[in-house]
């Protein structure tokens, strides 16, 4: 996702939206779908390895994350 928030924003801002719209709408995307798993995000994956959690609360957590956010 990082590597193509350029283009994606390019495109956005391309098409009319506001400059700080395009920005906030990259910057909500990769925070969301970061904390899903413990592998969606190079974060994750680090804390995940180094035992600061398990999946139960991964995936109990980002289920109620996945759920309560709203969709577009």
């Amino acid at each position: 996702m990082a590597a193509l928030s350029t283009a994606f924003m390019a495109m956005m801002i391309a098409s009319g939206a506001p400059p700080m719209l395009a920005g906030l709408t990259m910057a909500f995307h990769t925070n969301l779908f970061g904390a899903i798993t413990h592998y969606a995000s190079g974060q994750g994956a680090v804390y995940f390895g180094a035992g600061f959690y398990d999946l139960p609360t991964t995936f109990r957590l980002g289920g109620i994350i996945g759920t309560l956010n709203p969709k577009p």
